[in-house]
């Protein structure tokens, strides 16, 4: 499958060629400018990628840069937690387990919870991002409630008896999040499936 470069010289018989005959509606042409050396792509979302998601080079820099922010975060967050960690180990004389300290059950808790959320958030995140259906606003939202909640959860755990009003508001907010990105991707993607045979 031919890939489009921005500023060579091309026809618009190349252009037939490169979009598979299911994309090449007049909608598309008319979003695609052309003069007698160049063909440079009006972007919109649903035209960000060619059959198969195969991304035009000019436009794979600068994507997922939301995503790519709240990865950022919540690693540092898993690496202090992981530090803490580390550290209760080296108190409790525990190397292996949680041994026998209350504590100890505690702060791994913290961290394998952030990592069990986290990654379902990264996958939802980027997926979300990269069809291009959602605003930076909401996807900027969701985030920081995230992060937010995953900070309230370990600081809520990691208190006597782990019992703090900081946990649950912590796991109510990662699960409204999680929710509410599950439930726009299926909304994203079979809206999608319907108006293209099912994927077929």
């Amino acid at each position: 499958l031919p890939i489009i470069l921005k500023g060579i010289s091309t026809t618009f018989a190349v252009v037939e060629t490169a979009v598979p005959a299911k994309l090449a509606t007049p909608q598309l042409y008319k979003e695609i400018a052309i003069n007698k050396t160049n063909i440079d792509f009006i972007f919109y979302p649903q035209l960000n990628y060619l059959y198969y998601n195969i991304p035009l080079l000019d436009r794979i820099i600068g994507i997922n840069m939301i995503t790519l922010f709240y990865a950022c975060v919540l690693t540092i967050l898993a690496i202090v937690l992981a530090f803490l960690t580390g550290r209760q180990r080296f108190k409790t004389q525990t190397n292996l387990g949680l041994g026998d300290d209350f504590s100890m059950l505690q702060i791994t808790r913290a961290h394998g919870n952030l990592l069990e959320n986290a990654l379902f958030f990264l996958i939802l995140s980027f997926l979300l991002e990269t069809a291009g259906q959602l605003s930076n606003m909401a996807l900027g939202v969701l985030g920081d409630i995230f992060i937010i909640s995953r900070i309230a959860h370990a600081y809520g755990i990691t208190r006597p008896e782990a019992k703090s009003i900081f946990r649950a508001l912590g796991t109510a907010g990662s699960v409204l999040v999680l929710s509410i990105q599950s439930i726009w991707g299926l909304v994203i993607s079979l809206s999608w499936l319907a108006n293209n045979n099912w994927g077929f």
